[in-house]
């Protein structure tokens, strides 16, 4: 994240979550006003774009404060359950001075698809950016 703040953890610091567990993340966001993306990355190769969604619109957030993408009136603010198919995933957030796509993108893509897009938004964006990331290796129970 480049000194800026921006930090992304699973709750409760797991690493490994098993079929049927809810997967919930919580964010700080930067030392800037930042809009945020947040991405779940299948190692299938499909992309889920977890923040902002039709649910929850994007908005601008106040420099270091707490939020949590998922909707807390469903599953606690879980932004997913774990199923199959199993294995090493990856859960991005990006905070930038403004939203990084007008529209939204649909919720479930390839990322063959959304990373080329996601590159020129990031160019596009311009100003400043922070990115961090964590792994979450997904299990059978």
């Amino acid at each position: 994240s480049g000194g800026t703040g921006l930090a992304l953890s699973l709750a409760g610091g797991q690493q490994v979550l098993k079929d049927g567990a809810l997967i919930k993340i919580a964010l700080t966001t930067p030392d800037f006003p930042a809009y945020l993306t947040v991405d779940y990355f299948s190692h299938d190769g499909s992309v889920l774009h977890v923040y902002p969604s039709a649910q929850l619109p994007a908005q601008q957030l106040p420099a270091h404060s707490a939020f949590i993408p998922g909707n807390p009136a469903q599953d606690g603010g879980a932004i997913g359950t774990v199923g199959p198919p199993y294995g090493e995933d990856l859960i991005v957030a990006i905070a930038s001075r403004k939203p990084l796509f007008v529209t939204l993108r649909p919720q479930d893509e390839a990322a063959t698809a959304y990373l080329p897009a996601l590159g020129a938004a990031l160019h596009a964006a311009g100003g400043k950016l922070a990115v961090t990331a964590v792994k979450l290796d997904t299990a059978a129970k």
